[in-house]
């Protein structure tokens, strides 16, 4: 908990900011609830269901023993501690004031939204992306180039970096950051890979063979829609921004809307949820876009990866039932060799297993839907960090060692496809 104190350090001794965000999350605190046994993730899961969307599970309860990470909102802090309390659950406060590290995030973004130019070690804006790829494109044009997989339902497009020298029928790592809106390590995460590969390429021997053999498709953000809102009006919102009938409930949670075992564990028929799946699978036109991109690739995608935070951990398929996939053993080995190899950078901590088995049970999932329809073998959900310290407000200092320790990885993902494919 030290680099929390010395944020709150900061922010204490420094002349108060005025949020840029409509929403506030003045004195909402994080809770970390470690169950001990059945009888008490069942009574968090009892919780979540009395309070609704009052309380937002930050990590959902799971099993005995793994913690469970709860913002509560002020008006709720005495009744919920006292619950805990007189049930005798383990808890710590991991966040005493979720908008005093907003208002900190606040300040590193004004040198992002400062001009034109994207700064890999800060938290970006969409039209930054934007003109971040354009950029890269008009700089790496041997090796970069982009594509619109579609548009988001309030019609912006959602563009994806191809990189790799022009070759035929080469095999595809695809992957992306973005999906939920507040989890902004993903798309910077990504981005500075991209950094990465365009700038090491024809200097270091290894990076060039990755991209003249291997295709990779990058889509920083998924969900513009929604990062957009997170950047400008609610810094905690998860989902997309399409409206819902009969409802005044905005919001579709995109990794609840894939067509694989829709809305039938871990999802939510109710608009106002976090965890709400849609009206219908693909539902939402992004999901639908970038679905029907990998469509149309065919078997020449060999690994999909769709970028979360936060908990570090590296999952493979299924999320919708806690059996494991007929490629287990090999999705298990792969995803071991590249959290080691993760590891190897920071001496940061990955956990590997199913999405079921080490976070919770989810249906209409990414890596469901790409292992189980579209055939990629190695599909993967993986959540970057942290494990709970800062959540979802990461601060911006721990991008650059993301995108470092998790580009290893992707190294090791990239050798094992020519390995196998070419």
């Amino acid at each position: 908990m030290a680099g929390l104190c010395q944020v709150i350090a900061i922010i204490v001794g420094s002349i108060a900011i005025s949020s840029a965000y409509e929403v506030n999350y003045n004195r909402y605190e994080v809770l970390r609830v470690t169950p001990k046994d059945t009888e008490e993730v069942n009574f968090l899961q009892y919780l979540r269901s009395k309070y609704g969307n009052e309380l937002d599970f930050w990590v959902a309860p799971r099993s005995p023993g793994l913690p469970v990470d709860i913002m509560v909102p002020p008006g709720r802090h005495m009744e919920i501690q006292r619950q805990l309390r007189l049930r005798r659950f383990d808890f710590v406060t991991m966040i005493p004031d979720v908008q005093m590290l907003i208002d900190e995030e606040v300040k590193s973004k004004v040198n992002a939204e400062a001009g034109s130019n994207l700064n890999y070690t800060l938290y970006n804006d969409y039209d930054t992306i934007q003109a971040w790829i354009d950029k890269i494109v008009s700089d790496y044009p041997h090796i970069a180039s982009k594509e619109v997989l579609g548009k988001s339902h309030e019609g912006r497009d959602i563009h994806t970096l191809k990189l790799g020298k022009a070759g035929e029928n080469k095999p595809i790592i695809f992957y992306n950051g973005g999906t939920h809106a507040r989890e902004w390590i993903g798309p910077a995460t990504v981005i500075y890979m991209a950094k990465l590969m365009t700038e090491r390429y024809g200097k270091f021997d290894e990076i060039t063979g990755l991209l003249n053999k291997i295709d990779w498709y990058i889509t920083p953000v998924l969900n513009a829609d929604g990062y957009i809102y997170s950047f400008t009006k609610d810094r905690n919102w998860r989902k997309t921004r399409s409206p819902n009938a009969n409802s005044t409930c905005v919001r579709t949670d995109p990794n609840r809307n894939w067509d694989i075992h829709w809305d039938e564990v871990g999802a939510s028929s109710d608009p106002c949820n976090d965890s709400y799946a849609g009206s219908k699978a693909f539902s939402e036109p992004e999901i639908k876009a970038i679905s029907d991109k990998l469509t149309s690739l065919k078997d020449r995608v060999k690994v999909y990866i769709d970028f979360h935070s936060y908990s570090q951990l590296w999952m493979t398929p299924y999320g919708w039932t806690p059996d494991l996939p007929p490629d287990y053993s090999d999705l298990k080995k792969l995803g071991e060799e590249a959290v080691k190899a993760l590891k190897a950078v920071n001496g940061t901590e990955y956990m590997v297993g199913s999405i079921s088995n080490i976070i919770y049970p989810a249906s209409g999932s990414s890596a469901d839907w790409t292992y189980g329809v579209a055939k990629i073998k190695y599909s993967y959900g993986v959540e970057l960090r942290d494990t709970g310290e800062y959540g979802f407000l990461l601060p911006s200092i721990y991008i650059e060692p993301s995108g470092l320790e998790t580009f290893n990885a992707m190294k090791v993902l990239g050798h094992h496809i020519l390995k196998k494919y070419t």
